[in-house]
């Protein structure tokens, strides 16, 4: 039983033609070929790949857990779908394949025809220019830098192999791989099809898992019975020029308005609730709680609890939403990108001097970019951020730039409350208090039908943005044990200006004393070694992969096998001697000197063996002890 009908690949097929199509790469591609046609006529095939994100082991999916379908219309014009266990996602390998790095294919829409591999065995290679991204041995892809790759020599190929679906191994370096092996049932049914189709080249069409639900509702032409996939958007966009009124150049409706009076009130969660309704929630759009963002969220809800400058949950929930989108879930509280990419920055906003395109790149929660603005954030924070501008990621300040910046409309003059308040949610709108350029693009696009990668960014940006901002505004209304009364805390107010203190370090190490203040400022590493490594695997939200222990026997098995191997060796040789010693004392001499020479050399070899499988067992260990999913050496 298939996961999807046809109808549904048909959705699946046509949404992620119509997503991509206007992509410069994808719209030269329909020029030079055509634009992919779903099978309609007997014969006709298509191949639809779904990508699943599951767990990364060493910035690889080690597992086989993509979906490779097939859709078939046979000689009776019987519509039928077959799916395969397999990946489009290269594995881990010994040695380096490609010294630019391991490919992998992006989203899309491509065609393949039949061909060899490795001038052996019959496959599909492809028939047209392929994209995607590169990434050295031991490195992640960086999805979000717009460096893309197009292989063009034909080594792209869909074909077989992964013998254990729970380990692509060294089967691929970034081809579509259906497991089973060359003799298996699912490939030799695979290529069976893809031989005798009547429609070639064959149209291959690769989709995120996330963005299924959306293409299926919209090709049955209503909404899904859950909250739509969220869409993957590069984390690539632009910023606008700096303005000297503001930490950014206003876009439009430049002209502050007042921001309502704080109520004063704080908030009290339940963890448990909140953690379990947010991993729900991320569900829903096809995600799931990231490791690298628990600390971070427990760190502001934590801080949010004692923080009465707050007027609503909702503008929680946005301040939440813009950390989670800036940081691409809290994990790059540094901008990513190279010199080439940061290179925008120079000569803007202060950044006059040498290199201060990388050192004062998007910092922190809301990314705080360019000298000027982190001069003007630590003087009103009281942190040192201009001569330490990586301070600006340290949790604490993070949260302080995060809440002010908001309320007090540093970075556009634009405040969080004109757009989000108690009788207001504005989500959409409220992103002109952190990136209005994002929001003017969307408009235009809207408005004049472009649609362009730039424009297609934006809209999906705000969209992803909108929803992810009322999912959490849900989780936090339905965690919240009880509001208190800002007198429990503060006076109404009191605390809009008001600084807080950093939590005292424990090391002493840990901190650098302000001069004039005489605040310690946490390490910009504190996150990373005092708050991730000490959280608890108990306090861990149920689906945040946590690493897999590993046992004493899940090494010593091999130990153990060589160990009676040497030991049977070594039985062996004592015999062997014996009988030599033997011969000698019944005269029969040349025996005796074949048997010692043959012991002699069989010795030899075991030890050359006994070194050779010792040194192996070695390299098995340090895999186990660098990576807990090999965690079985036999």
């Amino acid at each position: 039983m298939s996961k999807y009908t046809f109808e549904n690949y048909k959705s699946i097929f046509e949404g992620a033609i119509r997503k991509y199509e206007g992509n410069a790469f994808f719209v030269s591609l329909i020029q030079k070929l055509h634009r992919p046609v779903f099978p309609s006529a007997p014969g006709n095939v298509a191949i639809i790949a779904i990508r699943h994100e599951g767990k990364e082991v060493g910035f690889r999916e080690n597992e086989a857990d993509d979906i490779i379908a097939l859709v078939h219309v046979d000689k009776a014009g019987q519509r039928r779908v077959y799916e395969y266990k397999g990946t489009t996602e290269s594995g881990f390998f010994k040695k380096v394949i490609n010294p630019e790095g391991d490919f992998k294919m992006s989203p899309g829409f491509y065609f393949f025809k039949r061909g060899l591999h490795h001038g052996k065995y019959p496959c599909l290679v492809q028939a047209c220019d392929v994209l995607g991204e590169r990434a050295k041995k031991g490195m992640a892809y960086n999805e979000t830098d717009d460096k893309t790759w197009q292989i063009t020599d034909g080594t792209l190929h869909i074909h077989a192999g992964i013998l254990n679906p729970a380990n692509v191994g060294e089967w691929s370096a970034g081809c579509t791989v259906i497991a089973g092996g060359w003799q298996g049932a699912a490939w030799k049914q695979f290529f069976e099809f893809c031989k005798n189709a009547t429609n070639t080249p064959i149209p291959y069409v690769l989709v995120n898992e996330a963005d299924v639900e959306q293409f299926i509702a919209d090709g049955n032409g209503s909404q899904p019975a859950v909250v739509e996939a969220a869409p993957q958007i590069s984390m690539t966009l632009e910023q606008p020029a700096p303005d000297a009124s503001g930490f950014e150049t206003e876009a439009e409706d430049a002209s502050p308005s007042d921001v309502s009076s704080v109520s004063g009130v704080g908030f009290k969660f339940d963890r448990d609730k909140f953690w379990g309704q947010y991993r729900q929630g991320l569900a829903r759009f096809g995600e799931r709680v990231q490791q690298e963002e628990v600390p971070h969220v427990e760190n502001i809800l934590d801080r949010a609890e004692r923080d009465s400058r707050f007027e609503s949950l909702s503008q929680l929930a946005y301040m939440l939403t813009t950390a989670r989108w800036e940081t691409d879930r809290f994990r790059a509280l540094f901008e990513r990108g190279g010199d080439s990419y940061l290179m925008q920055y120079q000569g803007r906003g202060g950044n006059t001097r040498p290199g201060d395109y990388k050192r004062y790149r998007g910092t922190g929660y809301v990314h705080l970019t360019f000298r000027d603005n982190f001069r003007r954030a630590g003087q009103l924070i009281g942190a040192p951020l201009e001569a330490q501008p990586e301070l600006a990621a340290d949790p604490h300040w993070a949260y302080e730039i995060m809440v002010r910046g908001h309320l007090e409309g540093w970075f556009t003059t634009r405040k969080l409350g004109e757009f989000v308040n108690t009788s207001k949610r504005d989500f959409r709108n409220a992103r002109k208090v952190i990136n209005p350029g994002e929001l003017s693009i969307a408009d235009k696009a809207l408005a004049t039908g472009g649609r362009s990668k730039r424009q297609v960014q934006c809209i999906e940006a705000l969209a992803t943005q909108v929803k992810w901002a009322g999912m959490i505004e849900t989780c936090l209304q339905g965690a919240l044990v009880a509001e208190r009364a800002a007198s429990a805390a503060a006076q109404p107010g009191e605390d809009v200006g008001r600084e807080l203190k950093p939590e005292p370090e424990t090391s002493g190490d840990a901190g650098a004393a302000s001069g004039e203040t005489g605040m310690v400022l946490a390490r910009p590493d504190a996150l990373a070694e005092s708050q991730v490594g000490s959280i608890p695997e108990s306090q861990l939200p149920a689906n945040v992969e946590s690493p897999v222990p590993m046992k004493q026997g899940d090494f010593l098995q091999a130990s153990v096998g060589s160990i009676k191997r040497m030991n049977a060796a070594i039985v062996g040789g004592i015999a062997a001697v014996i009988a030599g010693i033997k011969g000698f004392v019944e005269q029969n001499q040349t025996l005796s000197v074949i048997i010692i020479l043959v012991t002699m050399g069989a010795i030899i070899w075991l030890v050359t063996w006994y070194i050779h499988v010792q040194r192996d067992l070695d390299k098995k260990r340090m895999e186990i002890a660098s990576d807990p999913e090999k965690n079985r050496v036999r």
